[in-house]
């Protein structure tokens, strides 16, 4: 055991700050015999922010060549270009970490999931008559799985 140099609490001696003020503990003597101390990250991985933003900045850039496209065509789509605005602002909303669009994009997710999982039975059950192609349905749901549950975790690590 060592005792914090700075509130005085006693820690077990393998600590590198202390857990009640946060002083650093590494230039603390410590007992004969005891272990090293073991400096410990709690942080989410070093790899989750730069995807997270990576995503962010895809869903900005893929909304604007839909709205850019939606308006631009001869024959314009009101349609295609609000749900390409719709998606940049998702983008930007989670590029910023609003809080609101942080929980949209999560219930998005969720559903995306479900979705994913009824294409995944859907293709399943329907490949003996569609043939290839119900492959095809099975693999898209799997991707629809698979980024709604990344974003899930990106969301959830990065609060």
């Amino acid at each position: 055991m060592l005792k914090c140099p700075n509130c005085g609490a006693t820690l077990p001696a393998g600590m590198v700050a202390c857990q009640f003020c946060g002083a650093d503990l590494s230039a603390v003597q410590r007992p004969p015999g005891s272990p090293k101390p073991v400096a410990r990250s709690f942080g989410p991985p070093r790899w989750v922010p730069v995807v997270y933003n990576l995503i962010a900045l895809y869903w900005i850039a893929d909304g604007g060549f839909d709205l850019v496209a939606g308006l631009s065509a001869k024959e314009p789509s009101l349609v295609a270009a609000v749900f390409g605005g719709f998606w940049m602002m998702i983008g930007f909303g989670l590029l910023v970490r609003i809080e609101f669009v942080r929980g949209l994009v999560n219930i998005l997710s969720f559903i995306k999931i479900g979705f994913g999982v009824l294409a995944i039975i859907g293709g399943l059950v329907g490949s003996a008559t569609v043939g290839a192609s119900a492959l095809l349905i099975v693999l898209f749901g799997v991707i629809d799985v698979v980024t709604g549950g990344l974003m899930v975790y990106l969301i959830g690590e990065t609060d």
